[in-house]
């Protein structure tokens, strides 16, 4: 919820002032808006089978309310995507997606950073010492890392 607070303001969660935020929401955007598209027209399809089928009040009420919070749960998704970019400062690498992940990485630790394309499995995931965090399927930058 909080998420939507913050994107209804246009503003951005954790980017400092000599912060550059990398902004990733874009590349699935379009999956997000299909996505509400989707629920809305499940809510609507829900309420007219059970409308003309007889279901109680009270039953037709809780499958509406569980409707629209899986709704404003998919808004939430797209919101958090979009206020929660990942963040290069002097100090540190920010890798975030929306409000579900959030990992700081120090630049005294990067070794090296190269752009290759990379399609995991998962969103989140840790394959042969690397973490990989995708969006929209994929990844494009590897950051190596120094041992501590």
């Amino acid at each position: 919820m909080a998420s939507i607070v913050l994107w209804a303001r246009r503003g951005r969660d954790g980017v400092p002032q000599d912060g550059i935020a990398l902004l990733y929401a874009k590349a699935q955007a379009s999956l997000v808006l299909v996505l509400l598209f989707a629920q809305v027209v499940q809510v609507v399809a829900v309420e007219l089978m059970m409308a003309t089928s007889g279901a109680p009040t009270g039953l037709r009420t809780v499958v509406m309310a569980a409707d629209l919070y899986s709704l404003v749960f998919g808004l939430g998704l797209g919101a958090a995507c979009v206020t929660r970019p990942h963040v290069v400062t002097a100090a540190e690498v920010r890798l975030r997606y929306g409000a579900y992940f959030d990992v700081r990485i120090p630049r005294e630790l990067i070794a090296s950073v190269r752009m290759r394309r990379d399609y995991p499995s998962g969103v989140v995931t840790v394959e042969d010492d690397r973490l990989i965090v995708a969006v929209s399927s994929q990844a494009n930058l590897v950051l190596g890392l120094r041992s501590s």
